[in-house]
């Protein structure tokens, strides 16, 4: 009888102690977000290390396979060190090269912008008032001066603006961490593979480990193309729309194709905007018939990246519609800032190829159930 009392009670008492537990959550969910913001800081590095070692393995891979063939022993035994040295280097050669052809000349485009933005703006309040809209043109030249800025600054908040350049210094340290685990994570890639293969196959089933090791496969492949894909895409619009805007004499090409560039990394929404600001700004540098040519002439840039440069760079695994594109964005962006927009269109891909995946078998399996029940 009285156990017949307790098992009555039972599920009361659990469904008490979830509600407790729930209760408790909600309380200290402060502590909680404080917890994994923490857990996530000390990740960062790690995290960014893996980023790095994953956009440097084909270079890596090709370099070793190079130094594979080479018949010294010290190489041969050393290679991976050697391959991994060299790729940095180049890393570090390239951005050396960048920084000595496009900083000095794209530092003296900002200067010059800088110096001319007083006279863009009235340009401006003169186009604007031709449609009867009058805009106060002293008070917008007036709120770039030094003393205006300086008004913005408190110096009774130092401490707010300490923790700022604090902040921004960890940021640092923490991408220089990540530098050093990529070169661990290059050095000893296939212990880690292995490592990790290791521990699911001893926590899970063949079945779910075969499945589990396919969606991380994909998932990297998915990432890593789109993102490789991406970055050549954003420098050969660079560079094209460098030589496109030099030809017509266009002010400050240097700071405009960088901009273009850089906003291409953003489907449909970067193209759009860098291109009208570019257009825009060309008007009130030099004239509207320069802004014209200029809109036209990065309108059928951008067709040519579209329907030329991209087909052949991303995979028809990408082929996704403009409008899942522009959602994948919206909601990347909104939950994850500047990484969840970069990685958005690669995870709907992969997310909308393991839906097919599971739709197509579903249809199957429905299909046999049908043709049995006919026979």
């Amino acid at each position: 009888m009285k156990t017949k009392i307790l098992k009555g009670y039972l599920p009361l008492f659990i469904i008490g102690v979830l509600l407790i537990a729930v209760y408790k959550t909600f309380d200290n969910f402060g502590i909680i977000i404080d917890f994994f913001r923490t857990l996530m800081s000390i990740l960062t590095p790690f995290a960014v290390g893996f980023v790095i070692a994953l956009l440097l393995y084909p270079l890596c891979a090709k370099i070793e396979k190079l130094l594979k063939k080479c018949k010294m022993n010290f190489i041969s035994k050393n290679r991976r060190g050697i391959t991994v040295a060299t790729t940095f280097v180049i890393l570090i050669g390239i951005i050396a090269l960048v920084m000595y052809f496009v900083v000095p000349p794209l530092a003296k485009s900002i200067r010059d912008f800088a110096y001319q933005f007083p006279y863009i703006l009235e340009s401006i309040s003169q186009y604007v008032k031709g449609f009867g809209i009058k805009i106060d043109y002293e008070y917008l030249k007036n709120i770039f001066t030094v003393d205006k800025i300086m008004q913005h600054i408190n110096l009774e908040s130092i401490n707010e603006y300490a923790a700022g350049v604090a902040s921004f210094s960890a940021s640092f340290v923490k991408f220089f961490m990540g530098i050093i685990v990529s070169v661990y994570v290059l050095i000893d890639r296939e212990k880690l593979v292995s490592g990790a293969k290791r521990i699911l196959k001893a926590f899970l089933n063949e079945k779910k480990y075969f499945r589990i090791s396919r969606y991380v496969k994909m998932a990297t492949e998915f990432i890593y193309k789109y993102l490789y894909c991406l970055i050549i895409d954003a420098v050969i619009i660079f560079i094209l729309s460098f030589i496109i805007l030099s030809i017509l004499k266009v002010k400050y090409a240097h700071l405009l194709a960088l901009m273009l560039g850089v906003f291409n990394l953003v489907p449909y929404f970067g193209a759009i905007v860098a291109s009208a600001t570019t257009a825009i700004i060309t008007c009130f540098t030099a004239n509207f018939t320069m802004g014209v040519i200029v809109a036209v002439a990065l309108i059928i840039l951008q067709q040519i990246d579209a329907n030329v440069i991209q087909p052949n760079l991303v995979n028809n695994s990408f082929a996704i519609r403009p409008f899942w594109v522009i959602f994948a964005i919206l909601v990347g962006g909104n939950f994850f800032g500047i990484i969840g927009i970069l990685l958005a269109v690669p995870t709907f891909a992969l997310v909308r190829v393991l839906f097919l995946e599971l739709l197509d078998k579903k249809e199957s399996s429905k299909k046999i159930i049908a043709e049995e029940n006919n026979a």
